[in-house]
């Protein structure tokens, strides 16, 4: 075995464990994230999609979204 073969297999594997890496950090920010993103939706007076949101929560959340 030449050195190119085992510098093309090194390469291989490192991609690989990168690959790995990357989606365990994307997994890990959806941990976070996914509790956060629904305690907001329960925790919000917003109706739920078959009803239309009122002139007060349009206001509110408009108010909300000037202040963020």
């Amino acid at each position: 075995m030449d050195g190119t073969a085992v510098d093309v297999e090194r390469t291989a594997e490192r991609q690989e464990l990168r690959r790995v890496v990357g989606l365990s950090a994307i997994f890990c920010a959806w941990l976070v994230a996914m509790p956060a993103a629904v305690g907001s939706a329960l925790a919000s007076d917003w109706p739920l999609p078959p009803e239309l949101p009122t002139a007060a929560q349009v206001a509110a959340a408009r108010s909300a979204a000037y202040g963020a």
